[in-house]
């Protein structure tokens, strides 16, 4: 791996330090649910580029009162958290975040992390119940 992270990877740090993955001195990640894992390059799971790994990441923001939608075109996906499904209202603590990526995968991790900008998640909260 070179000096810099890829997009991608830079994006999957932050959402495993967001969930609260760990990396032991072996190079061992850990998940607050237990999960164990290593990746070829020293990172955490590829939550930017595998769609099967986006659950804990609407699990988390589930547990906060958001909703996920996805729609998907013929440029790719549209992922969407709202925190008032019925009105889609902007205020206060109610709020929606969409973004854009020809990925789904991406695409929920950009609107996870967009999310978390309304809504800053405390360090001692355990995103898996």
């Amino acid at each position: 791996m070179g000096d810099t992270l890829s997009e991608d990877r830079t994006l999957d740090f932050q959402i495993a330090e967001w969930l609260g993955d760990t990396k032991d001195a072996d190079g061992w990640w850990h998940a607050p649910d237990g999960t164990e894992w290593v990746h070829e390059d020293g990172g955490p799971r590829l939550y930017s580029s595998d769609w099967n790994l986006i659950k804990p990441i609407v699990a988390a923001l589930r547990e906060r009162e958001c909703v996920l939608s996805i729609n998907q075109s013929a440029d790719g996906y549209g992922a969407r958290f709202c925190r008032d499904w019925d009105t889609g209202a902007v205020s206060g603590d109610r709020f929606s975040v969409i973004s854009y990526d020809s990925d789904m995968a991406r695409a929920v991790c950009l609107a996870a992390l967009r999310t978390l900008e309304h809504m800053p998640r405390p360090k001692e909260d355990a995103p898996y119940g």
